[in-house]
């Protein structure tokens, strides 16, 4: 059982003084270690990381999907948890999906907003397009996925090389996804989270991330072609 293993939580920030203490605080006791990996932080994100015992990696290289790939080999947890440092994800249920992985015997479990339990979340445009990349890379790759862009994952950490991500954008989270239901298969699944509004100023600029997810799913279905394993 996941009570017998060490566990890791890894969380990108830039400038989120605001919203990192409420997610740390939120974290159950099991987990053994957290890593807060930071782009340049100006605000007191860093001092305030380590005051609430936090790990920090200092990434000087930008991207949410940097902060993973510099963050996620550095996790010493045979189970690693991801989560954006702005309160929307729930940490509190960390016990109950580290169950369900265990339960169902899975390697990777990705973390569903929808239905949204709260809309004032998710802006309408920002729904719209998290519902236009999914069927697009349900229909190129044969999926059934319900969510592309969660940044909240659960899995083993021996699965990361095997997955072996490369995007160091905001591509990431659609990538590991699509990779992990690849090559996974049934040890792959999805569980549904409450989501909440997010703490603190966003600094993703939705249209322009937008039509990069949608021209990178295409680039990944030449790579990965249609349901056919990378590993």
């Amino acid at each position: 059982m996941h009570r017998d293993r060490k566990v890791s939580v890894v969380i990108p920030t830039h400038n989120e003084v605001e919203g990192l203490p409420p997610v740390i605080h939120a974290l159950p006791d099991l987990v053994d270690e957290i890593l807060v990996v930071d782009w340049r932080s100006t605000d007191g994100t860093v001092e305030r990381a380590v005051e609430l015992g936090a790990q920090v990696i200092h990434e000087d290289r930008q991207g949410y999907g940097q902060a993973y790939l510099s963050g996620v080999p550095a996790a010493s947890g045979e189970l690693v948890i991801t989560l954006d440092a702005d309160g929307t994800y729930p940490a509190e249920r960390i016990p109950e999906l580290l169950d369900r992985l265990d339960e169902r015997g899975l390697d990777f479990l990705s973390c569903c907003r929808f239905p949204l339990e709260r809309p004032d979340a998710r802006p309408v445009p920002k729904r719209v397009g998290n519902q236009m990349l999914r069927h697009t890379a349900n229909l190129l790759f044969g999926g059934d996925l319900r969510d592309l862009l969660s940044g909240m994952w659960v899995f083993k950490r021996e699965v990361w090389a095997q997955l072996a991500p490369t995007s160091a954008n905001w591509n990431m989270s659609q990538e590991i996804k699509l990779r992990a239901a690849l090559a996974l298969g049934s040890r792959f699944s999805e569980a549904w989270i409450p989501y909440s509004p997010r703490i603190g100023e966003t600094k993703l600029l939705p249209f322009r991330v937008g039509m990069e997810n949608l021209a990178h799913l295409f680039v990944l279905r030449l790579e990965l072609g249609p349901g056919k394993p990378r590993a």
